[in-house]
């Protein structure tokens, strides 16, 4: 099922994606603007025009206002607006997606469940080929059951996601991995496999196969950008649905996508606003506690990373000041750079105490201290 971990990352993933947009929204717009004031001043120096424009991206990005009898403040007004209307849009496409990107794994779910029915599909026609008869696979209790299964045949209509396409990887991984793997062929080898080895054999094909083998991660990779942050959550869906499996009329239980969707997306949604709502105020905070930093060479995603966490303590009153310490961290540790863990660690303890000395983080409910 999905944890909030996933949900953060996603948030992160989308606000990165939204700012690099803002800043190809505001390179555009300077770009109309310094062709504006050149067809007007075609002899301006390049130093002027240079410095018009620094003037007009800080005012863009809200680090000052425009300085008085400012000569362009029209035309960087009326600019400001455009900039403004296209951020709007891309907040909302950006917001959209997010939400679509959580709802997509329980659809990733059904699909990667029909791939050990496809693998040995191919592998009975392949041992086949080769004059064997390949009952374990045939006979096979969990793939009989899933089969069976009118919910789950049901839910496969509803997304029909298949791996028709796929067929001929689907034969090289089957020659190439499955054929040669050790536990595979202790399989073929049992005469009359219980429900037991049957359960096994397709947990470890899940687990240390589909999930682990270098050949398959890198193309699952290849055609799911998320397959990074939802393949713990893919591979946990999965193995529940298979592992009380204990005979070819059972009824495998569907996976859920979380306990408590509502909520989780209600967190979801809401950590993207109120980021995208706060995340100007939030620099403020971030550059005054980076004086021993170059602040033009931390990365960005440290930056997006600080500003969310600090959005987390100031908004979010159920959620253990700690706890969101901890999770962003990790995050720092697993998609910035090797340093990166240290610098927002320390970033955050420092912010941390200095919002609660101004009593700002409020903390409530069942278990939870203020400020703690």
């Amino acid at each position: 099922m999905l944890n909030r971990r996933i949900l953060r990352i996603k948030v992160m993933q989308n606000f990165y994606a939204f700012y690099q947009c803002m800043q190809s929204n505001i390179h555009n717009i300077l770009d109309e603007i310094s062709d504006r004031i050149k067809q007007d001043q075609a002899e301006i120096s390049k130093k002027e025009l240079d410095a018009i424009l620094e003037t007009i991206r800080h005012y863009f990005a809200g680090a000052s206002a425009l300085p008085e009898e400012f000569a362009y403040s029209d035309l960087a007004e009326s600019f400001a607006n455009e900039l403004s209307n296209q951020n709007a849009t891309d907040q909302k496409r950006f917001k959209t997606q997010l939400k679509n990107e959580a709802q997509q794994i329980y659809q990733l779910y059904l699909k990667v469940l029909r791939i050990p029915d496809q693998l040995l599909q191919v592998a009975i026609q392949l041992e086949e080929k080769k004059g064997r008869q390949p009952n374990n696979l045939r006979e096979n209790k969990v793939i009989q059951a899933l089969n069976n299964s009118q919910k789950i045949q049901q839910e496969f209509q509803a997304y029909p996601l298949t791996w028709k396409d796929e067929i001929e990887n689907f034969r090289i991984w089957v020659k190439d991995i499955l054929f040669k793997d050790e536990q595979y062929q202790t399989y073929m080898l049992l005469e009359h496999p219980d429900a037991q080895a049957d359960r096994e054999f397709i947990l470890y094909l899940i687990k240390k196969i589909l999930f682990k083998n270098p050949t398959i991660t890198s193309y699952l990779e290849e055609h799911d950008i998320c397959w990074q942050e939802n393949k713990d959550v893919l591979r946990s869906m999965v193995s529940w649905t298979i592992r009380d499996i204990n005979s070819a009329t059972d009824e495998p239980p569907l996976a859920i996508l979380s306990i408590n969707w509502e909520d989780d997306q209600q967190f979801l949604l809401e950590l993207f606003d109120q980021i995208m709502a706060h995340h100007e105020q939030y620099d403020q905070l971030v550059v005054k506690h980076s004086k021993n930093w170059d602040i033009q060479r931390i990365a960005l995603i440290d930056h997006i990373i600080i500003k969310l966490a600090i959005c987390e303590m100031l908004l979010f009153p159920s959620i253990p000041v700690k706890v969101t310490i901890n999770e962003y961290i990790e995050m720092a540790k697993k998609y910035s750079t090797p340093k990166s863990r240290q610098f927002v660690n320390g970033i955050l303890h420092v912010i941390h105490k200095q919002l609660e000395e101004e009593g700002a983080i409020k903390k409530s409910g069942k278990g939870l201290i203020d400020n703690k």
